[in-house]
């Protein structure tokens, strides 16, 4: 609990004093950047419990991705019991209304590199930033995998990879960057510590995964935190 009040005080205590902290100095320069904020949850973490003595020892357990939750939705285990009232299997969410769309494709594919590029060449100091949560990865990346959509194919991050550790400003930093961010989009001053390092540790994991950025990860110096 004392750490749970040491988030929350400190959470508090920031967003108090930077309208103080930027004011103080009236001559000095606000910075200005163009920043991302991609997150999509996972709308049904279902998990079989059925198959959990089958699973060899080191065997995935785990939830499902919305790849995996969509490919369930379409074809219902014989056994499947969640229903919504009209028959129909859960969940109710419509896969296609939230990823098929420019929005979502675009902001979650080639757009932040687009953005960092150009941002790069007319502003050669400025950063993209981008939130790019653990969850929104793993679940692109399951539709890439299982052919869900025609636009999510391997190869879906290949504009984050060859941008980020790439592009540079002219003081040397990422022109594209994927700062802290929590995996799930925890919100720190709510689940306390313990959750919170783990999902801290879920997305950088992520971010490290072939699939996304690979050997071009570094850590951030960067974090968002919604509170």
């Amino acid at each position: 609990m004392k750490a749970q009040k040491k988030y929350l005080s400190l959470a508090i205590g920031l967003a108090l004093a930077s309208p103080f902290a930027w004011t103080s100095a009236a001559n000095a320069t606000i910075a200005a950047t163009h920043i991302y904020h991609n997150h999509m949850p996972n709308f049904w973490p279902y998990y079989d419990t059925s198959t959990y003595d089958s699973t060899p020892v080191g065997g995935a357990i785990r939830y499902m991705y919305d790849g995996q939750a969509k490919a369930l939705k379409a074809a219902p285990p014989a056994n499947y019991k969640y229903l919504l009232k009209n028959g129909n299997p859960m969940p109710h969410d419509d896969f296609d209304e939230y990823y098929d769309h420019d929005a979502k494709r675009n902001a979650y594919t080639s757009w932040p590199a687009q953005t960092a590029k150009s941002n790069s060449a007319s502003h050669p100091l400025s950063q993209t930033q981008v939130t790019m949560s653990g969850a929104v990865i793993n679940n692109i990346q399951s539709f890439a995998e299982l052919g869900s959509f025609d636009f999510y194919k391997s190869g879906w991050a290949s504009d984050w990879k060859n941008t980020v550790g790439t592009l540079k400003t002219t003081n040397g930093f990422n022109a594209l960057e994927p700062i802290h961010f929590t995996g799930h989009h925890s919100m720190g001053p709510l689940v306390g510590p313990k959750y919170f390092l783990k999902d801290l540790i879920f997305q950088n994991v992520t971010l490290q995964q072939d699939y996304f950025l690979g050997s071009k990860f570094k850590s951030s110096k960067g974090f968002f935190q919604q509170n």
